[in-house]
């Protein structure tokens, strides 16, 4: 009996230990795995639009990884207003704002359906053609090192081409632990 509550014990530890974040394994369209994976954080927050004024949001960070040799990592925003099964996610352009606990608000752009990169080691994404680290990278690093680093709540702004704002606290707590899970240690440290 002792033996199964310490398993119970350890299990519950093993499931907590990475705050909110969850990690969860890709499978293709025939239920076969792939090379990816993806971490998914969940919060509230609000919206407003032309049509309505902070209400209801559920807001889920999804942050992609595809193993190597490919090596990248992409974040990508699911918005679901008025706390919907559906995302809101439109396809267009938008600014991220997200300011940490020293109040040093950072953005960067947004690509369609709420995404940006945040590494790559192809030639397309962690460098341009004149092999310089381009400027949405460096913004995604920038992103990565606060989600890494923060030990306070980070709160996110997304302003969208045509107006609509949503607003919502993430909590960096365990997501550098869980992102080393994904190739080892040395994950966090190779793409920082």
């Amino acid at each position: 009996m002792k033996r199964i509550f310490n398993i119970v014990i350890l299990l519950f530890i093993a499931s907590s230990s990475f705050g909110q974040w969850i990690k969860k394994n890709i499978a293709d369209e025939f239920g076969d795995p792939t090379n990816e994976v993806c971490l998914v954080y969940t919060c509230n927050g609000t919206f407003s639009n032309s049509a309505t004024t902070d209400s209801e949001l559920t807001d889920k960070l999804v942050v992609y990884y595809s193993k190597p040799p490919d090596n990248w990592l992409w974040l990508r925003f699911d918005l679901y207003e008025y706390n919907r099964n559906v995302s809101a996610n439109r396809d267009q352009f938008g600014v991220l704002s997200y300011k940490p606990a020293d109040g040093i608000i950072s953005k960067c752009t947004i690509w369609h359906i709420l995404q940006i990169k945040l590494y790559s080691n192809t030639i397309h994404g962690k460098y341009s053609v004149d092999k310089k680290l381009s400027e949405d990278v460096i913004d995604g690093r920038n992103l990565l090192q606060s989600l890494c680093y923060e030990s306070q709540p980070i709160k996110f702004h997304v302003l969208l081409e045509d107006g609509s704002t949503y607003n919502f606290i993430v909590d960096p707590k365990g997501f550098k632990d869980i992102l080393r899970t994904l190739n080892g240690p040395a994950t966090v440290d190779y793409i920082l």
